[in-house]
Parts: structure tokens; sequence; C-alpha cells
């Protein structure tokens, strides 16, 4: 009988303890999911300081780091059409479209362009009386629709294969990536007579950067 006891202890014994290491491991494999689903969301979703401040500018020739503070912006035509210019480093493409309050696809004018201002660049404003500049938001997340301006792999767009279409309108859409960049006529309704294209199959690499002067372009993943 005395046997009998010691047996039947250290069965329970054992089973309890067996119940606190399973107990222990759900509760490690949950916080592991919960990790695995932050670094999930942490890859599409990136915070990053922007030190742009809003201003509103007249036609001429605007330095930044003096009128205009370096940092990401959507640049708008509050009142008045023309030609909005940029011309920075060698190694960067300057910003050559025409803005205006309301798109005019037959001008290939732009109502908006989102792009990066660096110290030093200087931004020539034609025929626009008054041009507002509105810093973007600090969270980046991944974008499938794409309007006018400059769009980083990695931090706009998520690395991969695409077909890009234009959704809406006429433009350029080129790329920096050596051998393999973009630089095609994309448009809606193409006219081959042109060069132009309705859509084109390409590799997005982290750091790459796409500039985009189409009035609205879509990105399928392949």
């Amino acid at each position: 009988m005395g046997n009998l006891k010691k047996t039947l202890s250290f069965l329970i014994t054992s089973l309890f303890i067996f119940s606190l290491i399973g107990c222990s491991a759900d509760d490690t494999n949950k916080s592991g999911d919960k990790g695995g689903s932050n670094n999930r969301q942490s890859k599409e979703v990136e915070i990053e300081k922007n030190t742009a401040k809003a201003v509103t500018l007249s036609a001429g020739t605007h330095k930044v780091g003096k009128e205009i503070k370096p940092g990401r912006y959507v640049i708008k035509a509050v009142s008045g059409s023309g030609n909005l210019f940029s011309r920075n480093s060698p190694n960067d493409r300057n910003i050559n479209v025409i803005l205006g309050p309301t798109e005019d696809d037959t001008w290939m004018k732009l109502s908006s362009y989102t792009t990066d201002l660096k110290a030093g660049e200087k931004i020539k404003i034609d025929g626009i009386e008054s041009t507002k500049l509105i810093p973007t938001p600090d969270k980046r997340i991944f974008r499938k629709i794409l309007t006018p301006g400059s769009w980083t792999v990695g931090k706009d767009i998520k690395p991969g294969d695409y077909t890009i279409k234009a959704v809406r309108g006429t433009g350029n859409i080129f790329s920096d990536n050596g051998e393999d960049d973009i630089n095609e006529i994309l448009a809606k309704h193409p006219d081959k007579d042109y060069g132009q294209v309705s859509k084109i199959h390409v590799e997005l690499n982290k750091g790459e950067i796409i500039t985009s002067d189409v009035p609205k372009i879509k990105l399928v993943e392949d």
C-alpha cells in the first residue's frame, strides 16, 4: 500500500511539472507569433522624421536651406499654372513638370508633385502666382497607387516584381537601377507612334528611386 501511494504521488508530481512546461512553451509560442506579427508590420510602415516645414512661394527661384526647409513635400499650385523646375546634384533627377490647381492631360499639367528637397537645391517657379509646399507625414507606408513624384523602394514601395500600369493620363517614369533602370512613357491610352506603352514589367529593389510624372499609376505584384 505504501509503495502504491509513492507511485501515485510520483505520477501526480510528474504531470504537474509537464503541465507547467507545456504552458511555458505555449506562452513562448504566443509571444513569438506576436513578435512575428509586429516584425511583419514594421516592414510595411516606417516612421521617418520629416524636417519639412509648410511654406507658400511666389514665382521665382528659391533655395532649399534658405526660403525652404529641407524635407519631403507635396507641392501644389494654389493660384495660376506654370512650370516647376529643380536644380540638384548631377546624380539626382531634376524636377521638370507643369503644375496647376487642376490636372489637365492635354497639357500634361499635374495637380501635385511629391518629392524630397535637399539643402542647396534650387526650386524655380515660372508662371505660378502662388505655390504651396506641404510636409508629408512621418509615417511612410507601402503603396500600390502612386501619384506624380519620387518614391523609394523599401519606404514607399515593397521590393519585388511588378507590372506598372498607367491608370490615368500620360507621362514619363524613370528609375536609378543601373542597367535595369526604367525609362518609359506610360499612358492610359498609348500612342504607339510616340513610343508610349500602357504597362511595363519591372523588378524593384530596396533603395531604388522611382520618379514619375504620370497622373496616376498602379503597381500590380507579379
